[in-house]
């Protein structure tokens, strides 16, 4: 952010005991044009200032449909995360901009929520139409906060020597467009004339000559600021779909078209797949497989350290951690690699880890990979295509659990690790370890054989081996056992409802043969009568008869075959962060709480309207 008010020598004001400006205190007005002067009346102080100019360029302002511009005075200003337009110049374009509310931040207020409209297709060029600049989609203002004033004039150039040469057209305009660092082409200066004598700077840019600096003209009257802007869609989108969230008016199914990305990630995969050993392989699907890597061992051997201290002061983590390295080891989901193949492949990734406890399993600790950790700006997270979602509408799963009388519920064991990464592909997954646990000896390297949990693309391609397994066996198996794989799963969890426990017992039996053949387990089995489960092992069933059990996060008691939900009532502040915080914790997939969230969000939504800030104590009367 930056104000009008800059100035080169600043003036210091004293105030006496009364906390007034002294008169006496004040320089006198004879200045240089360079200066300024100060004067008190009825105790208000008002600036005699030099006028301040603002980076102000005439553009010509296209729509890509038609050919007719429309001439307009834009501000360059780099302080702002976007790009904006006043509505009068979206009118004579003659668009027709998208509604939206933005969050808008500036030095008067943060998030505050706006409405505006979000224009597209616009393109600017210098007055002579000889560069063309393509802009982002843009939001509009009932104006740009630069005055008229603030545009240097040719005029105020011919006053300083030194910039000699430099031509400012002058054109009958509003300033219609505030041009932000989004689109930094406009801002690459092609020859500067350096401030000289205390007077402006000049560049040019594409769209011609900009001047900023004090013009040497004269100004009386308060303070102009200018803000420089940065506006978030995002957020208030978030704010919204939060609010929503209690109506569903989709499909349960509701699924938006792939892109060509997530597209050359499925043919990616349909053509490195192959069952090996029972198991789908499949290779990492490589934004660019020819792209250097740069070598990021040093930097996870530090982190190792530091793993190594944290371990050393623990025992308990320790001993969990060592557990789990040794069983991905001894399960062979990871393997040491001998010294010899150690150099062998220029493209290696190493990844650091750390150890997490699940917080409603006490005791019980995942190793996570952190796939996130960046290296010379890359990490593997960034290599890596994302691929489609291929996991099924959450909202669908639950409401079809809830279509029969008997309910079955199971997940696959270690879903991500049953399938396999592709030989050559598997040096991008390295990771140090002390064999055998020992702290004291030196670290080896080991590789992962299968997709990462943490990994971008791993829960699309363990969806993809899942679907791919029940498609392959389709033709040996009941076609509703096949549907069960692709429309009552949520990632690794399986909820299915049938008609009768002779029907669950035998879809239960079939659906375990069917993944069996790419190598998928189903385990913890569950069940809303026993004469099913008496028909599953005993090593594949739930291992606690819990009365109740969570239901992909939704609290489902088991005996009387309901949802519930159970909130625990922490503290949280009177203030629009707390009362958040509190309805967020409320986990509610099929809007079944909506009753009795809905007044929450609702004063949640009355505290945007009126601008209270984040932490700002809420007014007495929203208390009751």
């Amino acid at each position: 952010m930056v104000a009008n008010c800059t100035r080169k020598h600043p003036t210091i004001l004293h105030t006496n005991t009364a906390g007034r400006i002294r008169p006496s205190d004040i320089p006198s007005a004879s200045t240089s044009p360079q200066e300024e002067s100060t004067r008190v009346r009825n105790g208000i102080v008002n600036l005699d200032r030099s006028r301040i100019g603002m980076a102000v360029v005439p553009v010509k302002v296209w729509l890509k449909a038609t050919g007719s511009p429309v001439i307009t005075y834009a501000f360059l200003g780099n302080g702002s995360s976007s790009t904006f337009c006043t509505e009068s110049l979206m009118r004579k374009l003659g668009v027709n901009g998208t509604r939206a509310q933005i969050s808008l931040t500036t030095l008067e207020k943060k998030d505050s929520l706006i409405d505006s409209f979000v224009v597209k297709d616009l393109v600017i060029s210098d007055l002579d139409e000889n560069v063309f600049v393509e802009l982002p989609a843009l939001y509009t203002r009932p104006e740009i906060p630069v005055s008229r004033e603030d545009i240097p004039t040719q005029g105020d150039i011919d006053q300083w020597p030194h910039l000699c040469g430099v031509y400012l057209p002058e054109v009958d305009a509003e300033i219609g467009l505030l041009i932000a660092c989004d689109v930094p082409t406009i801002f690459d200066p092609l020859e500067v004339k350096h401030s000289r004598n205390g007077g402006p700077y000049a560049s040019r840019t594409s769209m011609g000559w900009v001047v900023n600096g004090p013009l040497g003209r004269h100004h009386k009257g308060p303070l102009a600021t200018s803000f420089f802007i940065k506006a978030d869609p995002e957020f208030h989108q978030m704010v919204k779909d939060f609010y929503d969230s209690g109506f569903s008016e989709s499909s349960a199914d509701d699924k938006p078209e792939m892109s060509q990305e997530e597209l050359r990630f499925l043919r990616e995969l349909e053509r490195t797949v192959v069952l090996r050993d029972g198991h789908y392989e499949m290779a990492l699907p490589l934004k660019d497989r020819e792209a250097p890597v740069p070598n990021n061992k040093p930097q996870v051997e530090q982190r190792a350290y530091w793993l190594k201290k944290k371990l050393q002061r623990n025992k308990g983590l320790y001993n969990d951690y060592k557990c789990f390295m040794a069983d991905i080891v001894d399960k062979g989901y990871a393997r040491n690699v001998p010294v010899d193949l150690q150099a062998s492949s220029s493209m290696k990734w190493y990844i650091p880890h750390h150890g997490i406890y699940h917080p409603h399993k006490p005791g019980k600790i995942r190793v996570v990979f952190d796939c996130s950790a960046k290296y010379q700006g890359k990490s593997l997270n960034d290599l890596l295509l994302n691929g489609p979602d291929l996991t099924n509408n959450l909202f669908g799963v639950l409401t079809r659990f809830r279509q029969e009388r008997v309910a079955l519920m199971a997940d696959i064991e270690s879903m991500f690790h049953q399938v396999k990464v592709s030989e050559a592909d598997c040096s991008y997954l390295r990771f140090l370890w002390w064999p055998d646990g020992n702290l004291e000896s030196n670290l080896e390297e080991y590789q992962m054989v299968v997709h990462l949990f943490g990994a971008a693309s791993s829960p699309s391609c363990s969806n993809f081996a899942l679907r791919k397994t029940a498609e392959d066996n389709s033709q040996h198996f009941p076609e509703a056992v096949v549907s069960t794989v692709k429309n009552n799963f949520y990632v690794d969890d399986c909820l299915k409802a049938l008609p009768s426990d002779e029907e669950a017992s035998h879809h239960a039996s079939d659906l375990r043969s069917l993944l069996s053949k790419g190598r998928f387990r189903l385990s913890k089995w569950i069940s809303t009568t026993r004469r099913v489960l008496e028909t599953i092992p005993v090593d594949e069933r739930a291992k606690d008869d819990l009365q109740v059990e969570r239901a992909v996060g939704v609290k489902w008691c088991v005996e009387t075959d309901t949802f519930g939900f159970k909130v625990n009532i922490k503290f949280k502040p009177p203030t629009r962060r707390g009362i958040l915080s509190l309805v967020s914790s409320v986990y509610d997939p099929l809007g079944l709480a909506a009753p009795f969230v809905l007044p929450a969000k609702r004063l949640l939504q009355d505290l945007c309207r009126v601008k209270l800030d984040w932490d700002d104590p809420i007014p007495q009367e929203q208390k009751v």
